[in-house]
């Protein structure tokens, strides 16, 4: 496909990159390394090199509840009609997580825009937190609130590194 037409037909568009000198990318790295090496000894200084399941991340992701019909599907030859399944809200939702280095999940808080969606606990384990903030983002309100319920419960002692 030529190029003038695969920028026509997406939203996509081919442009030449622009080097950074030097100068410009400079401290970029010193950054990352000062924050490993901090990350590092905090670990070695916490005895924690053989212990993945202690190491934490936590992180949140949001999406939108809005439905679009236009999108397609792939059905067998012969189907009659399509269906795309309905979701019972509009708005945003944010769900905050965290993983171990092990691989270990934490129970999550979703976090519904206004209000909570009905029956929308049906079928989720219990352990999950379910909440609901005006826009559906998290506040600093709900993070302490899901830390008290799902991290501190489930992994004890707790140490605190950000990259904030």
């Amino acid at each position: 496909m030529d190029i003038r037409v695969f920028e026509k037909k997406s939203r996509l568009v081919f442009e030449k990159s622009t080097c950074l000198t030097e100068g410009e990318g400079f401290g970029v790295a010193d950054i990352f390394d000062d924050y490993f090496a901090l990350l590092k000894s905090t670990i070695q200084e916490l005895s924690l090199e053989n212990v993945p399941s202690n190491i934490y991340n936590c992180d949140e992701s949001g999406f939108s509840g809005t439905i679009n019909n236009s999108k397609k599907v792939v059905v067998s030859k012969g189907t009659r009609h399509s269906y795309q399944a309905m979701v019972n809200f509009s708005g945003h939702v944010t769900m905050l997580n965290a993983i171990s280095a092990a691989g270990g999940t934490l129970p999550p808080l979703l976090i519904f825009s206004q209000v909570l969606p009905r029956n929308c606990e049906d079928g989720l384990p219990g352990s999950w937190v379910l909440r609901s903030s005006e826009s559906g983002y998290i506040n600093s309100e709900l993070f302490v609130e899901w830390f008290q319920l799902c991290f501190v419960p489930y992994v004890g002692a707790v140490v605190l590194f950000s990259s904030y």
